[in-house]
């Protein structure tokens, strides 16, 4: 730090993050008097905007040494003032058996699915680092995945619910408030739930065909499988089960390269909050039922948009109920 550090955190608090993760990815120690400056003012961090904070947020866990980082921000004090949701899990004292392995460090052979939430968030940001999040161009859903799976799926089964409602419900209770306060953009959060939701029907695949098809054409299967493979290699499972859903997807002839498949609905919903109905506007006295003359159209008004509101369509003149509206994509189905 150039000066006082205190000073400098005072004005601006989320170099805290930077300097934290530059030292982890270069294996460097920050000077006692940065370090203790960060500890006395760890909760400054709140006063910094949140619409940066979310930036350094994916910056760290998509660069590298984001375990070990996170790590230091806890030791800190700057992830309790910062993200207090995730305290209670990471804090939590685990009890293992004796034999090796189980530790937070490293994932031991064939750890369980249900492995406490705080240990399968440091082994799962451990894996995250040896993928190499950004040079494999991650989401940022798949990256926030990362560091908030666990929390979210362990919230999930603390309620007791299944399906995707109650998924939606548990998910609104425990990350909305959160996404909220750090600005996660809209279709990033839906692209989180889908791929969480999906996540233990990869691990448990449908018996039927038709399931696991659908499954295989949903447009987060791709991310969705990316983080099954880290989840394995957080437990240390193997990748067997990843390998059988590839030449699955090879035999359907879903691609697992190239561009992120488009997302119709995503596109449509910008659609609509760009400018509803620009197609049912008539234009220079033109409507889509006909050519207006005098008031008068010669097909009626506007025939293909009383079709799509007699069918229960979104109104394409803008006015309905649903103009404008958007609606995270369908669950996959069993």
């Amino acid at each position: 730090a150039i000066g006082d550090p205190g000073k400098r955190i005072d004005e601006d608090p989320v170099p805290i993050l930077r300097a934290v993760h530059f030292a982890c990815r270069l294996d460097f120690k920050l000077e006692t008097g940065l370090e203790e400056a960060i500890k006395d003012r760890a909760v400054c961090i709140q006063d910094a905007s949140q619409a940066r904070l979310y930036i350094e947020l994916v910056k760290m866990l998509s660069r590298g040494r984001a375990r070990a980082t996170f790590q230091s921000l806890m030791q800190l004090g700057v992830l309790d003032a910062w993200l207090p949701e995730l305290g209670d899990i990471l804090h939590e004292e685990i009890e293992w058996p004796a034999q090796g392995g189980g530790t937070h460090e490293e994932a031991s052979r064939g750890e369980p699915e249900d492995a406490p939430a705080g240990h399968a968030t440091w082994n799962l940001l451990g894996a995250a680092d040896r993928h190499g999040m950004a040079a494999k161009k991650a989401s940022e859903a798949l990256i926030l995945a990362t560091l908030f799976g666990p929390w979210i799926l362990h919230r999930f089964a603390e309620s007791g619910g299944q399906g995707w409602g109650a998924f939606q419900a548990s998910m609104e209770r425990s990350f909305r408030p959160l996404a909220l306060r750090m600005s996660v953009p809209r279709a990033t959060y839906a692209q989180l739930q889908e791929q969480l939701f999906m996540l233990p029907q990869l691990r448990h695949p449908p018996t039927r065909t038709q399931a696991r098809r659908r499954l295989l054409h949903r447009a987060a299967f791709r991310d969705a499988l990316t983080l099954f493979e880290l989840d394995c290699a957080a437990r240390d499972a193997g990748d067997e089960q990843v390998e059988e859903w590839r030449e699955r997807a090879r035999e359907a002839g879903v691609r697992l390269d190239g561009p992120p498949p488009s997302r119709g609905r995503e596109r449509a919903g910008a659609r609509d909050r760009d400018g509803a109905g620009r197609r049912g506007r008539g234009r220079g006295g033109r409507s889509r039922g006909g050519r207006s003359r005098g008031g008068r159209s010669r097909g009626g008004e506007g025939r293909g948009r009383g079709r799509r509101q007699e069918s229960g369509g979104r109104d394409s003149s803008g006015t309905g109920p649903e103009a404008g509206a958007w609606t995270p994509p369908p669950p996959p189905k069993n």
